[in-house]
């Protein structure tokens, strides 16, 4: 029997684990050049993690993502997409309808005629007053059903993420399967705003209608969450509409509703989330733009999307009091950006939690303090850069001409300036800029009152007399200034 063999390629879980671990030192060195240009410790932090280091992308180039996926989420399309489609299979089912009783010649056919003539304009009024209608033909009655099925499904949707493939084609035992799961969680819902809900209930809940959340909650706290901030973009939904099709809209989903017998949990359940919820935004008006028409799950999901996102940049701008990486949700950055921002949300959460285990930082009330040891490790990086100017300097100003002396002639030997920059700048090259300056000894006249006076006169002011001074020799004048007026004046062949 052959044994299995192993394969082998790139790594594709995330961050390389076998990698170096982050260089602390680097983050506390650009933290020290903004301490020391004015910043505090807090903001330099902040501004490192907001620039990103070492090839991590901070927390700007996610909020970039961010903007980018909300300006996609509003492009997706109209949010009367549901209206629209009503209207035209319900166009479709009249038109079939009437080509079928056109050539019948019964005064039956021609009453069926004044019962579609007779529709309203409302498309939920007509729908609601079909649905006694005897249909004669198949193809108009197939419209009708898909009209009533599709409603169900975007209705429910708009409530419960997921739920419209599920509910595709479903009979009268998969909408008692939905009244139950309403019922029972609308007696959990109020159970835990009692305080008498327990974590087992819920899990025998999810065991019995976990179908119905492909979210998979894993506890009460999260279920709501997931509920409320649905219902909360089902309602952003319809301020959105104009106030026709806000009405048109509302007159389907009561009649849809009351027609499967889920009127009432339903209004029910949005009275709960909105008691367990108020802090979310529960109406306001969306600009939404693009040509492809949404239905009512679909624009839900997109408000929903945008409402994520909203809060998303809210915590990666990190603007509050006391903001902290940690109150990044990974899950949902995952969800909207994609696995390499967690991996990258990751590493900057490494750079704060490392420069604070390694005793660089520490948090006090909410403010951070740079230690003394993160203070000596500035003070020896911004010295090592002072030297290292200052040695720049000098070479570069000495690097111009180099005099070599020799017992016969001095030679000057000139060096390219783009030569002598990679000169490597010796050793000793540091001893005359770290050495201190000599004390210069003072004058020898501050000493001793005599020794700056010439000997000659030393000794007569000790005899009490004053020196004599010797005649200076002068040369004998010549009666002739100079040869060569003699020269100048003398006859032409006459000798000197």
């Amino acid at each position: 029997m052959a044994r299995p063999g192993w394969r082998y390629g790139a790594w594709r879980g995330g961050r390389d684990p076998l990698e170096p671990p982050f260089d602390v030192r680097r983050a506390l060195d650009e933290i020290g050049d903004d301490v020391l240009a004015g910043s505090s410790a807090t903001d330099a932090l902040r501004r490192l993690l907001r620039q990103g280091a070492d090839g991590l992308r901070g927390l700007d180039a996610l909020r970039r993502r961010v903007r980018q996926q909300q300006r996609s989420a509003r492009n997706r399309g109209r949010l009367d997409g549901t209206l629209e489609r009503v209207k035209r299979l319900l166009d479709e089912a009249v038109a079939a309808e009437r080509r079928e009783l056109f050539p019948d010649p019964d005064d039956s056919a021609r009453l069926a005629e004044a019962e579609l003539d007779a529709l309203p304009n409302d498309p939920a009024r007509a729908v609601r007053q079909l649905s006694d209608y005897e249909w004669r033909s198949p193809q108009a009655r197939e419209k009708y059903e898909e009209i009533r099925d599709l409603l169900r499904r975007e209705v429910l949707d708009s409530q419960f993420r997921g739920i419209k493939q599920a509910l595709q084609g479903a009979n009268e035992q998969d909408i008692q399967r939905v009244r139950d799961m309403l019922a029972d969680l609308n007696q959990m819902l109020d159970a835990h705003a009692r305080g008498q809900h327990t974590q087992e209930q819920f899990e025998q809940f999810m065991a019995k209608h976990g179908e119905f959340f492909p979210e998979q909650p894993q506890n009460i706290d999260e279920l709501i969450d997931s509920l409320a901030r649905r219902a909360a973009a089902a309602q952003r939904l319809m301020d959105s509409l104009s106030e026709a099709q806000r009405q048109e809209l509302s007159d389907l989903v009561n009649s849809t509703l009351g027609d499967v017998g889920l009127a009432a949990e339903m209004s029910r359940l949005g009275d709960l989330l909105r008691t367990a919820r108020p802090d979310l935004r529960w109406g306001g008006r969306e600009d939404m733009g693009g040509d492809r028409p949404l239905g009512m799950g679909d624009a839900t999901s997109a408000l929903q999307d945008l409402a994520d996102l909203e809060e998303l940049d809210s915590m990666l701008d990190q603007q509050y009091v006391g903001a902290s990486l940690d109150d990044v949700d990974p899950e949902l950055i995952e969800r909207l950006l994609g696995r390499q921002a967690v991996d990258d949300l990751a590493a900057l959460r490494r750079i704060e939690r490392e420069l604070e285990r390694q005793g660089y930082l520490n948090r006090s009330g909410g403010k951070l303090q740079l230690t003394p040891r993160a203070i000596r490790r500035i003070g020896a990086v911004c010295q090592e850069n002072q030297i290292r100017n200052l040695v720049s300097r000098a070479r570069n100003s000495s690097i111009r001409g180099i005099s070599c002396r020799s017992s016969s002639r001095t030679n000057t030997i000139r060096i390219p300036q783009e030569r002598a920059a990679h000169r490597p700048a010796p050793a000793t090259d540091l001893l005359p800029l770290l050495s201190k300056p000599k004390r210069c000894t003072p004058p020898l006249r501050h000493r001793h009152p005599m020794r700056h006076i010439p000997p000659r006169w030393q000794a007569a002011r000790r005899r009490g007399g004053s020196p004599t001074r010797s005649p200076r020799p002068r040369s004998p004048r010549s009666s002739v200034r100079s040869t060569p007026s003699i020269r100048a004046h003398a006859p032409a062949g006459a000798t000197t």
